[in-house]
């Protein structure tokens, strides 16, 4: 069954890591459109897949 729901960017979670970031690009739930920075796309298109608890842990401490 197909839903015609839109993509919420919750569910880059249920993606392959290797997916995630193209998940990220190109689903609209997942677009900033206030603040500066950036901070999905730096989590699953900066960071590869095996640093992502390091990526987190930087962008905690520094928020």
């Amino acid at each position: 069954m197909h839903s015609d729901s839109p993509l919420q960017c919750s569910d880059v979670h249920k993606k392959p890591m290797d997916e995630r970031c193209s998940f990220v690009n190109r689903t609209d739930d997942c677009q900033i459109d206030e603040g500066f920075i950036d901070y999905i796309h730096i989590l699953y298109c900066d960071f590869s897949p095996h640093l992502l608890p390091l990526a987190v842990t930087i962008l905690v401490e520094t928020y």
